[in-house]
């Protein structure tokens, strides 16, 4: 597969054309995911952030903190992770750990670390299908901050 084909139905993240902000990120992890794992934990983790930068733009349950706006810190927010189920939301962090382990660790990133970005597509399916029960928005990440 080639970053041609991230768009072509070749990808887990086709259903994503709409929204190419997240399906970018979210294709090149795929891509990359045996060739540079370190590089597929860094876009899948890119990938996930932005898609949950906007489910706190756009849903108005998501209370977001004012004094830190990183990941960590959002997706432990107790409405976000109340809303999710336990098993998905286990999910959440382990992409978010071996994103953040890839970008600042020195110890190699094996392609067994990259099995994040499988369950990425079920991550984001999740939240597009919850958001379009929030309200009529789409996930349009280029309004995302």
């Amino acid at each position: 597969m080639n970053e041609a084909e991230i768009g072509s139905g070749m990808s887990n993240f086709t259903f994503m054309a709409e929204w190419p902000e997240l399906q970018e990120p979210a294709g090149k992890a795929e891509l990359l995911a045996q060739a540079d794992p370190r590089a597929a934990c860094f876009y899948a983790r890119f990938a996930m952030e932005r898609a949950v930068q906007w489910v706190y733009r756009f849903d108005p349950a998501m209370d977001k903190p004012g004094y830190d706006d990183t990941l960590n810190t959002l997706i432990h927010q107790p409405c976000f992770k109340n809303a999710l189920p336990p098993p998905l939301f286990n999910k959440f962090e382990l992409v978010q750990k071996a994103g953040n382990a890839a970008v600042h660790s020195e110890r190699k990133v094996a392609a067994a670390d990259a099995a994040q970005v499988e369950t990425l597509s079920e991550k984001i399916r999740w939240i597009n299908r919850n958001a379009e029960a929030v309200n009529d928005e789409r996930f349009m990440l280029n309004a995302a901050p």
